[in-house]
């Protein structure tokens, strides 16, 4: 697969989207040990990352080379069953990547 996401905007395309469902479906997407530890402090499991991909809303593209350094992919945002909320990235670097931001 070739890259991704279009990081030339900042809008979420819908064919980004459908790249991130299709890497669900082939299960090609991984959770990195940053983002596997930071779900596990708040207490979130595995279903709730996935979830917040799968259900949640898709709400900011970062950019590479941002002025706030942040990992370059897109962020949803989701509640858990007990009202809690979080974010998840998901991020293009050579595969997609799982990421809880801070």
């Amino acid at each position: 697969m070739s890259q991704a996401f279009d990081f030339s905007t900042s809008e979420i395309l819908n064919w980004e989207l459908e790249q991130i469902q299709t890497a669900l479906d082939n299960q090609e997407i991984g959770i990195s040990e940053h983002a596997a530890d930071a779900a596990a402090e708040d207490n979130l499991s595995l279903l709730n990352l996935l979830e917040a991909i799968l259900v949640g809303t898709p709400t900011t593209k970062d950019l590479p080379n941002n002025a706030l350094g942040r990992v370059a992919g897109i962020n949803f945002e989701h509640i858990t069953s007990d009202k809690r909320f979080y974010r998840v990235k998901v991020a293009w670097i050579n595969e997609y990547l799982g990421f809880v931001p801070e």
